[in-house]
């Protein structure tokens, strides 16, 4: 388990105190696309509202965050009472808002009511306690999801393509432009030692992440078709089981493609890839940063926050949970506020256990779906976990450790400008900079994603870039722009393409060729 944060002892937090009614003109932040119809109408009776309750004399917030989340399911509640911890000792309030999750004027009243006039933070079962974003419980849920991806998705019916809304990957004719591009390669590098000889070692080809092996299969295809060097294709995931079904699927090979499999933390890729170390020729990724923890940063008024956050269950939805799945509340109740102790990992096998105990055969089934409604149903959003959230301002010089071989942040991110939210996506470029170094002179780092292309990660403040959730995983955005930034000051030379997949349905993917600037 990461720690959260250290700070002694930690009795419960204070009742959120929103500013008094005439503490000044609240400052209202919006999101883009909040200009035109219902969300505007919404927002337009939103500010009537808060102005009404401080004209009452009623608790109203310092600023006022708007925005309308698109992802089906995700952390934030409808409406929250966010504190901002200045580094002078001060604090203030912001309210999030989240237009997505409502339907009406009366329901935005309610949502106001909620968060404003409890004296006390949302009622529900917390899971430890404020900490970094990217050390939060949800990554190892994550985690686990990925472990057990087969039989969860064979429970709630459906492949995990589908979970995810598909891939670009599942495009053939992106897979054969894929199989020509690295035969041009192949074929420009494997003269390149020993006066023109071939290397004494093949050159590779590294896929990263097992879940599906479709794309493999294609490109294994086409590439033992059109190759004529020996090559190895490298086909590489974290969990043992996910390689297990890939070397069913996929074998030893054909041809001149040899097929080699790889345990492999894309975080701390270095160790396992050690004996490619200059031989890889191509680096695939797609759907997988937006997989790994992440810090977030905010600039609110010229200084700079980052993002903590403690996990909770809903009151609401534990009800839920343990009627629908038979649970005691209690129980169930006692069981998550022990979970940041015990690990996700313990709390689910013991669940398991339990299904397997009362269902018999059904357990199995059973406790897929509770673990489903426990993270998130994606067609309930009255379901799963939430995210407390706080800002906590921090020095520019010390906002996060980057992973070697970054520098340190660039000081435009950190320049004066408009307020917005900067994912770090510090694990992932770590783990990007790290593949960059072990390519081939020749070789291409291929990502394709979720992705901020703007040089600062300059989103507005207020849009909404994860944590998210699909089925049992999180998916941040990769900053692909910060990543560029940090990689030309750590390979000087390195450059950048950015392509946008051509098939249907995924424009809003990116894809982000970084080559090591070899002539």
């Amino acid at each position: 388990m990461t720690a959260p944060e250290s700070d002694g002892p930690h009795p419960p937090d204070p009742p959120a105190q929103p500013a008094p009614a005439d503490a000044g003109v609240i400052v209202h932040r919006f999101a883009p696309g909040l200009a035109a119809g219902a969300a505007a109408a919404l927002v337009t009776h939103g500010v009537r509202m808060l102005a009404e309750r401080s004209a009452a004399s009623r608790s109203v917030p310092d600023r006022v965050c708007w925005c309308r989340i698109s992802y089906r399911q995700h952390f934030r509640p409808p409406a929250a009472l966010r504190e901002i911890r200045h580094a002078d000792g001060t604090r203030t309030h912001e309210l999030t808002v989240d237009l997505g999750q409502v339907v009406s004027p009366a329901d935005l009243r309610r949502c106001f009511a909620e968060a404003l006039d409890s004296p006390q933070r949302a009622p529900g079962v917390d899971i430890g306690r404020f900490g970094p974003v990217g050390a939060s419980p949800i990554w190892e849920f994550n985690a686990a999801f990925w472990n057990h991806m087969p039989g969860y998705m064979a429970a709630v019916g459906r492949g995990v393509r589908e979970s995810i809304g598909g891939s670009p990957d599942d495009g053939q004719a992106r897979t054969r432009e894929h199989a020509r591009r690295f035969g041009t390669l192949l074929a420009a590098a494997s003269p390149d030692t020993a006066g023109g000889a071939r290397p004494a070692r093949p050159l590779a080809y590294l896929d990263v992440g097992a879940a599906d092996t479709g794309y493999a299969e294609t490109l294994i295809r086409h590439l033992a078709a059109t190759c004529h060097t020996p090559m190895h294709y490298v086909v590489a995931d974290r969990a043992a089981g996910a390689l297990r079904r890939a070397r069913a699927r996929l074998g030893p090979g054909r041809g001149p493609v040899s097929v080699r499999y790889l345990t492999l933390d894309l975080a701390q890729p270095a160790r396992a890839l050690e004996e490619y170390r200059g031989r890889l020729l191509t680096v695939h990724l797609t759907n997988l940063l937006d997989n790994l923890p992440g810090e977030e940063l905010v600039q609110v008024d010229g200084r700079h926050y980052l993002l903590h956050t403690c996990l909770y269950l809903p009151a609401a939805a534990l009800e839920q949970l343990a009627r629908q799945h038979r649970l005691d509340p209690g129980q169930l109740a006692a069981d998550l506020s022990n979970l940041a102790d015990t690990g996700v990992d313990p709390f689910l096998a013991h669940y398991r256990h339990r299904f397997a105990a009362r269902d018999g055969a059904a357990g199995g089934r059973a406790w897929f779906l509770f673990w489903q409604d426990l993270f998130g149903n994606p067609a309930d959003r009255g379901t799963g976990f939430k995210l407390r959230e706080r800002l906590v301002e921090v020095p520019d010089a010390g906002i996060v450790s980057w992973p070697a071989p970054a520098g340190p942040l660039p000081p435009d991110v950190l320049a004066p400008g408009p307020d917005r939210r900067i994912p770090l996506s510090d694990r992932a470029i770590g783990a990007c900079l790290r593949l960059i170094g072990l390519l081939h002179p020749r070789g291409v780092l291929e990502v394709t994603d979720v992705m901020l292309r703007d040089q600062r990660g300059a989103a507005p403040y207020a849009a909404y870039h994860g944590p998210a959730k699909f089925d049992g995983s999180v998916v941040n955005w990769f900053n692909g722009g910060l990543l560029m930034q940090l990689a030309r000051e750590a390979f000087p030379g390195c450059r950048a393409t950015w392509r946008s997949p051509a098939s249907p349905g995924r424009a809003h993917m990116t894809t982000l060729e970084v080559d090591r600037g070899a002539p």
